[in-house]
């Protein structure tokens, strides 16, 4: 159940059993738990699951690059890899550092976005503009530029968007 609480309003008709949260700036719907330890509680396996799932499917698309009939992987690929993997590696450690209550070293990891975003967005662009430059080169159009400059463009809005 959801209640609107404001600061107009006063606490005491919140239900008594429940903890009354609300923001000093303005009304929102807030969740209610019975203790803080409730909230706490969140072991997170969903979240590491799907994120191990992620990193898998990548590591097996990844290796079809290597591995496949004819090996197409150059420095701009090894770039590519390595940021793509760092980056899901960064996210899941965070995930794992929050359900063991470590909110330090969540916080320090959390801060290497600052790095570690710039780099990954630097490496989509690396790899989009070497992808049109190769087909520029062999006359042909790229096929998949407009999706690459728009993802390249989508991952830099959300990493500005985490460091905010």
């Amino acid at each position: 159940m959801c209640h609107l609480l404001s600061l107009t309003r006063p606490l005491a008709r919140a239900a008594p059993s429940r903890i009354a949260c609300f923001s000093p700036v303005k009304s929102v719907p807030v969740l209610h738990a019975k203790s803080r330890e409730d909230l706490l509680k969140n072991t997170y396996t969903l979240e590491i699951g799907f994120l191990v799932m992620v990193i898998a499917v990548s590591l097996i698309g990844f290796s079809s690059l290597a591995l496949g009939g004819q090996p197409m992987l150059d420095a701009y690929h090894v770039l590519h890899i390595i940021t793509s993997l760092a980056w899901l590696l960064l996210l899941l450690t965070q995930i794992i550092f929050i359900r063991q209550h470590r909110f330090r070293l969540h916080r320090t990891i959390g801060t290497s976005i600052f790095a570690a975003g710039p780099v990954l967005v630097a490496s989509l662009t690396l790899m989009t503009v070497h992808s049109a430059a190769k087909d520029a080169v062999m006359g042909r159009a790229d096929d998949f530029m407009v999706q690459n400059v728009t993802f390249a463009v989508e991952v830099a809005l959300l990493v500005l968007l985490a460091s905010s």
